[in-house]
């Protein structure tokens, strides 16, 4: 029995059949869930406005203090 594809192709071919077949299965295992709602933006949304400036606002601590 003889084949059309040569022997030195087999291995190419199978190499990229078992990357298209892992790649398929890592997408249909990667189902976005419903977005939640950002934690950040839920609790910004309720600061006042001086609350969230200090938030943006870094101490410098002199060295060693740690």
């Amino acid at each position: 029995m003889h084949s059309s594809t040569p022997r030195r192709t087999r291995p190419a071919v199978r190499t990229t059949l078992a990357a298209l077949l892992a790649t398929a299965l890592l997408a249909a295992g990667c189902r976005r869930a419903e977005p939640e709602p950002p934690w950040a933006e839920s609790v910004l949304s309720r600061l006042s406005l001086r609350a969230r400036v200090a938030q943006m606002v870094v101490p410098e601590l002199p060295a060693g203090s740690g």
